[in-house]
């Protein structure tokens, strides 16, 4: 299968916003001596896990994202923390996981020095959103929907992404070139 236009709707103003929160919540917490634990706080620990082999409607992860970043504001608001609301620059990059296409065989967790679990999932603290995107599939004009879950990825760990990549068989992780341009990291 070939595809060749992404058709993705963004809420440009609803990115930024949570990037500015992932980001004021994550960049100390992110630690390379515990890249397994680091970025999975107790606070925001979502209810389900997002990968296919828990056979979770799309609905659900949808919910469970965004009950997660409504935690996340709740709490850097009562924490006093005006970063997330700022201009501030972002560094990192972003990320697409597509969990219906993840084989959830270990290697990828290995290579990102288990930064990814098992089901090739970053950690929920990076969560951004979850959407549907729409793929045009040949030029046929067929679309055919796939789930995305868009996270945040600090810099230090954008290495252990990329040895990452090299072991996903099924390119269930991708930079999100096109969005990271639109919010202007790169």
């Amino acid at each position: 299968m070939e595809i060749s236009n992404i058709s993705v709707e963004v809420n440009e103003y609803l990115l930024k916003r949570r990037l500015q929160q992932v980001y004021s919540w994550g960049k100390d917490r992110y630690d390379t001596n515990n890249l397994q634990g680091c970025l999975r706080s107790n606070e925001l620990k979502p209810d389900i896990r997002i990968g296919k082999y828990f056979k979770i409607p799309n609905a659900e992860r949808y919910q469970a994202v965004e009950t997660l970043a409504q935690k996340r504001t709740q709490i850097l608001t009562l924490s006093d923390s005006v970063d997330f609301i700022s201009n501030q620059p972002v560094s990192g990059r972003l990320l697409c996981f597509y969990p219906d296409d993840s084989l959830g065989d270990g290697f990828v967790a290995i290579d990102s020095g288990q930064f990814i679990d098992d089901q090739d999932c970053p950690p929920w603290d990076t969560w951004l959103c979850f959407s549907l995107l729409n793929f045009e599939i040949n030029s046929s004009y067929d679309l055919i929907e796939i789930p995305c879950l868009l996270s945040w990825i600090p810099e230090a760990a954008i290495d252990f992404i990329d040895n990452a990549m090299e072991q996903d068989a099924n390119d269930c992780l991708i930079w999100a070139v096109k969005t990271e341009k639109l919010l202007g990291l790169y």
